[in-house]
């Protein structure tokens, strides 16, 4: 799919509050329950509805009809939010539409559903409970923290509500939420299923265990011809070829649109210099240190520790003597408080106990008891990472552009084979079984980056021959962005046993294995 939108969060989502209960278990059940109602009431019509033109609503039950202006209002509403961080002057891509259409229409169904079943239970919301909710409503406060009405109806205006409009969906999502309420609050899970999930997480037990490794068991006999060829008989799920699949896939990176983006020697130093961090990482160390007001304290302290106290024994005997004992973990050269301290910790061999250094701070006595070194990678070294990571940024906005090309070809149904040159995609087609390698064993040479890779090996093996491409987004953060692909299945070719002959030496391993068992 097309690279998914988010909106920045409308005020007046609390209307479709009801729709976030959806996600629990129970009220799923309850859906579900609703959704078997709904073959007795009858559902019909479907989002082709509103291009044919002749009638007036797109989904009924119960008598019930969800009307096209209401439809289109939801869908106009929806559509808005899910499309407020496009670039300006970009129109929101088929697939992007299809989809939030289906939504809305599935939310409106669920919703009148349930609003069936109000009047059928007499559920009535009084006019205090709807007064009570807006005037409630963070959204409608004014700069006094108080209910503004200048405020309510800017905020219904900017949103496409009329005051009358809103009120009655607030009215029905506040009878909604009791029902599913009354419904929540009867349902418990059975202690049948309980106990065992409880026991399975937070059950603990001991036991006395002895290995024997296979390895150690005495070396079979050689088995003869007879036994190997009954082996292979018995176990012919051991000796198949895996399914195999032949494809074609068009692919979408910035690799494949860098000939259409330049990029410089300043913007790649820059780009390490930004995120030096990562390239330049400092050593560091850990290490527990005593701190003296002079040099026969932290010596008597040092003698002591060397003689075999613990550190939590020298805690408290640098206590006794006025001295202070902490510990300093994974800190660089530089976090250390003092820089004679930092560099005697630096400079002292692990988990030994060193001579009393003088500081700063008085005198110390030190142990490393942990040491990370450093590693710093070169802007050689790092020059093709970069180039990735600018490429990436770069080339977002010209990838965005080709993906929503590419995107509106495949709905005109273009064939991956017959997709324009200049938009920079890269062909891919041959067979592969579901770990990506091809008949001859080795890897599918599958090019991209190693996210992307996996994903057509999976979309492989989830898509059927016949069904049309979709272009799909993927993140690859080896690249620093994101990549797309589209693919069709071409043929399938089923597992198949493989010659006696050409596995004989496996069977006899297995067989061999199995005796030692």
């Amino acid at each position: 799919m097309l690279p998914p939108f988010h909106s920045s969060g409308q005020p007046y989502r609390m209307i479709s509050k009801f729709r976030h209960m959806t996600e629990s278990w129970i009220a799923r059940i309850f859906f579900i329950l609703m959704a078997v109602a709904f073959v007795g009431w009858g559902i019909s019509g479907d989002l082709l509805r509103i291009i044919t033109g002749s009638p007036t609503w797109v989904a009924k039950l119960g008598g019930q009809t969800i009307e096209i202006p209401a439809f289109q209002a939801s869908f106009q509403r929806a559509l808005s939010q899910q499309t407020q961080n496009l670039p300006a002057g970009h129109e929101p891509p088929p697939a992007l539409r299809r989809q939030v259409g289906e939504q809305t229409l599935a939310q409106m169904i669920a919703q009148a559903a349930l609003g069936l079943e109000i009047k059928k239970l007499r559920v009535v919301t009084p006019n205090e409970a709807v007064v009570s909710v807006i005037q409630s409503m963070a959204a409608f406060r004014g700069q006094d923290g108080k209910f503004s009405r200048t405020v309510f109806e800017n905020a219904l205006r900017t949103n496409g509500y009329t005051e009358d409009r809103f009120v009655s969906e607030l009215r029905s999502d506040i009878a909604r939420r009791q029902v599913l309420s009354a419904v929540s609050a009867s349902v418990s899970a059975p202690d049948a299923e309980v106990t065992p999930l409880y026991e399975g997480e937070f059950e603990k037990r001991a036991v006395d265990m002895a290995v024997f490794p296979l390895s150690a068991a005495p070396e079979p006999a050689t088995p003869d011809e007879a036994q190997l060829k009954r082996w292979y008989d018995n176990h012919p799920d051991s000796y198949k070829t895996p399914e195999f699949r032949r494809i074609k896939a068009i692919e979408l990176t910035p690799q494949s649109l860098e000939s259409d983006v330049k990029i410089t020697d300043e913007e790649l130093h820059a780009a390490y210099d930004e995120h030096k961090a990562e390239y330049i990482i400092p050593a560091k160390r850990s290490a527990q240190v005593i701190t003296a007001s002079d040099e026969a304290k932290a010596k008597a302290l040092a003698d002591q520790w060397r003689g075999g106290a613990d550190w939590a024994a020298i805690q408290k005997a640098a206590q006794a003597a006025g001295a202070s004992a902490v510990s300093l973990d994974g800190a660089t050269e530089v976090q250390f408080p003092d820089p004679d301290l930092a560099k005697a910790v630096f400079a002292a061999p692990q988990d030994t106990v060193s001579s009393p250094v003088k500081g700063l701070l008085g005198w110390f006595v030190v142990k490393v008891t942990k040491i990370e070194p450093g590693k710093t990678t070169s802007f050689d070294q790092a020059k093709d990472a970069l180039r990735n990571r600018v490429l990436a940024g770069k080339a977002a906005d010209l990838m965005y552009d080709r993906a929503n090309k590419v995107d509106q070809l495949l709905g005109n149904g273009t064939p991956l084979d017959h997709m324009p040159s200049d938009l920079g995609l890269v062909g891919v087609a041959g067979t592969l079984d579901a770990d990506g390698e091809t008949q001859d064993g080795k890897p599918a040479p599958i090019p991209g980056p190693a996210e992307l890779k996996k994903a057509i090996i999976t979309a492989t093996f989830q898509v059927q021959p016949g069904d049309p491409p979709q272009l799909t987004e993927v993140q690859t953060p080896s690249t620093g962005g994101s990549s797309y692909y589209a693919l069709t299945v071409d043929s399938i070719i089923p597992p198949g046993e493989k010659p006696f002959d050409a596995v004989k030496d496996q069977v006899a391993e297995d067989w061999k294995q199995d005796q030692r068992s």
